[in-house]
């Protein structure tokens, strides 16, 4: 992480705090999500969500157990998905060793000025 970098996430912490300052003052909901105006100034107040309902062991709730069993057969998924894409990938090459010069391979172009 350079220095540049170090500062932003050093700020990180004030500015939120600053928004939800002023969030507050505005007298919007805690949870606002949406663009404020604050001197000219756009801020966009985004709030993901993320659940980890599989690591609840509190409750014992019919759903619950069924949010656990489709957060595994998600997981398997993504899994068996993760295999598919690398196997996919490797048949990919392998047919470009057998036809160079097909239309189905496409070649991108990236261009970086290191300083």
């Amino acid at each position: 992480m350079n220095e540049s970098e170090e500062t932003i996430e050093a700020l990180r912490p004030k500015v939120e705090e600053a928004v939800q300052e002023l969030i507050r003052q505005r007298g919007l909901p805690r949870t606002f999500t949406g663009v404020l105006e604050y001197h000219g100034f756009k801020i966009r107040v985004q709030r993901p969500v993320s659940y980890t309902w599989e690591q609840n062991n509190n409750i014992k709730d019919a759903t619950l157990d069924y949010y656990k069993s489709l957060h595994a057969m998600t997981e398997q998924l993504n899994n068996d998905l993760k295999k598919r894409r690398a196997e996919m990938k490797g048949v990919a090459k392998s047919l470009e060793l057998s036809y160079p010069n097909s239309e189905s391979i496409k070649h991108g172009f990236t261009v970086a000025i290191l300083g």
